[in-house]
């Protein structure tokens, strides 16, 4: 369960990030960049603060919309590019089911993985928000300047921190 939970977060984190490039918001991440290289002074200058909250708000919305996309039925199974299939150790034996006529079989697995993850995401996100409201303005130029993947890696190991002890219902938590 820890694992389907861990790439819940993971998926998130992605689909997040996915759509903080395809928003709206992209002028503000502009903003925020070039106010990055120049000092706080002046009447175009956005200061540390603004430009830590612009982005936390632009990954507020992301996570909102990515939770909204995945945390429902066929969120994950009839998305192509964060469908979950069987890990790369039981492919071998997925195929030889499949040849087996037991294929129905590897189908309800990799479904209830799918399910699974549709389940988590709304969970997870409590996770994600929480690791915003934690965001320096260290993280947000990290995030800013950072390559297409930054801002999965700051949730990544922002969510890590969080997630084994106060997030998780009792029942799903790790050991």
């Amino acid at each position: 369960m820890r694992k389907l939970v861990y790439a819940g977060l993971l998926t998130l984190g992605l689909a997040a990030s996915a759509c903080l490039g395809q928003s709206p918001l992209d002028e503000l991440k502009k903003k925020a960049e070039a106010a990055l290289g120049q000092p706080k002074s002046g009447a175009d200058g956005l200061s540390d603060d603004k430009v830590t909250l612009g982005l936390k708000e632009a990954l507020r919305i992301s996570t909102g919309k990515a939770v909204a996309s995945t945390g429902r039925p066929d969120g994950f199974l009839k998305n192509e590019a964060i469908k979950i299939l069987l890990p790369t150790k039981l492919q071998t034996a997925g195929r030889t089911m499949r040849l087996l006529g037991m294929g129905a079989r590897v189908d309800e697995l990799e479904v209830g993985m799918n399910r699974a993850a549709e389940q988590a995401t709304p969970q997870a996100k409590q996770i994600f928000l929480s690791a915003l409201t934690r965001m320096t303005f260290t993280d947000a130029r990290g995030i800013l300047t950072g390559g297409d993947t930054a801002a999965t890696d700051y949730f990544k190991r922002r969510a890590l921190r969080i997630w084994p002890r106060r997030l998780l219902p009792s029942s799903i938590r790790p050991c």
